[in-house]
């Protein structure tokens, strides 16, 4: 079923114990009925991954977001950090855009071309096509810095990797209904603690009793 986060069996905490004489324990039917309250979970006692979303694995290269947002409408004066230096430099910006021939066909941003100018200098020019900016593996918004550049290679090579947080299960097992099992066991143990001292009170007057007798 799955594993808890402490690595124990999530199958143990969730199986209602049964006393020896083979009546099920006073907390088995207020698990049951915690188990079906559980919002969180639906009563399957496992979640979603947050890590991975669900997917077993890390997302493709360029992290969970796999594009980068492109509006037309603000795109000149952007800025733009090339992953692999394009004539000899990383940092640009949009310094215009235009039409492209095949705008009558196709339309959208996949009909622009935008002018990329490198910030320290001028003189680097290129025009490329505005749909190639969504490409996180070619350009990422901003400029960025070295240290960014080597945290979002470090984020690269992980990508495609399976997810540590669910083992590739794209599930882990609901916290909220680990902490109701562990509440009712912590209600149960202190139940029969309190009986056993019960048990014990009234062996010991019995036998004090006795010993009155004789």
């Amino acid at each position: 079923m799955g594993n808890t986060q402490d690595g124990g069996d999530l199958t143990d905490l969730l199986t209602p114990r049964r006393l020896p004489g083979g009546e099920a324990a006073q907390g088995d039917e207020r698990g049951r009925k915690s188990e079906r309250a559980c919002k969180r979970c639906q009563g399957t006692h496992l979640i979603t991954c947050a890590k991975c979303n669900g997917r077993g694995r890390l997302s493709p290269r360029g992290g969970y977001h796999k594009k980068n947002p492109v509006s037309m409408e603000k795109i000149e004066g952007s800025q733009w950090t090339a992953m692999e230096r394009t004539l000899g430099w990383r940092h640009f910006r949009v310094a215009g855009k235009r039409r492209g021939p095949e705008a009558a066909a196709a339309g959208g941003s996949a009909a622009w071309l935008v002018e990329m100018v490198a910030t320290c200098d001028p003189s680097a020019r290129l025009w490329i096509n505005a749909q190639n900016l969504r490409d996180r593996e070619h350009w990422s918004m901003g400029w960025l810095q070295k240290a960014e550049l080597a945290a979002r290679t470090d984020e690269d090579s992980e990508a495609g990797k399976v997810c540590k947080a669910c083992h590739g299960s794209k599930s882990v097992a609901c916290p909220a209904c680990i902490a109701s099992r562990k509440k009712l066991e912590r209600k149960e143990k202190a139940s029969n603690t309190r009986n056993t001292d019960l048990l014990i009170g009234r062996e010991t007057k019995l036998d004090t009793s006795k010993a009155h007798e004789t």
